[in-house]
């Protein structure tokens, strides 16, 4: 077996700053781990059918957005997709739940949530997200470029979230009314 550990100092003897710039500057074709992850949107039947519920679609993507990934989560039997704005920094998110297991709807304060219509369905609205304090609390914070629908249609357990200062709670609603 042979060993390799070598002395700190030595290395700082071999490879300057302009051979690490040199060193960093060759990577930049390699592929970043993050984009292997990426899945393609035929994906979201796949995981749906693995899951055994119908998921929700949109019928056409929202005019402004591009899908950018989706993936599951077995133990909640949930899909989340996601999309991305073409036009400033932003996420669309529809996270479909075949269990209300990820579902924490009852914990945003009252004063926070209210009481919306997806069409025919009733829907719950809220600007903000759950921050984790330093003790592990969750905190609500009541953050206006955070917006959340949360509705039951088919048997399934929705949220919908915008994260940017894109759109409206008019354009996310219709958002939601727009899933088949």
């Amino acid at each position: 077996v042979i060993s390799f550990n070598p002395d700190p100092e030595l290395l700082l003897d071999k490879i300057d700053q302009e051979q690490m710039i040199a060193i960093a500057e060759s990577m930049r074709d390699v592929n970043d781990f993050r984009t292997k992850e990426s899945r393609p949107y035929e994906y979201v039947s796949i995981y749906a059918d693995a899951l055994g519920f119908d998921a929700l679609e949109f019928s056409k993507t929202p005019t402004g957005w591009s899908f950018a990934n989706v993936w599951p989560d077995a133990d909640g039997r949930c899909i989340y997709v996601i999309y991305r704005s073409k036009a400033e920094p932003g996420s669309l998110i529809l996270h479909q739940c075949a269990t209300d297991k990820r579902f924490a709807v009852a914990d945003i304060p009252s004063n926070a949530a209210q009481q919306i219509k997806i069409g025919d369905r009733k829907g719950s609205y809220a600007e903000g997200s759950f921050i984790t304090q330093d003790n592990g609390q969750l905190l609500w914070n009541p953050d206006p470029t955070q917006k959340q629908l949360y509705w039951q249609e088919n048997g399934l357990w929705l949220e919908m979230t915008l994260s940017g200062e894109l759109s409206s709670k008019e354009d996310l609603i219709s958002y939601a009314e727009s899933l088949r």
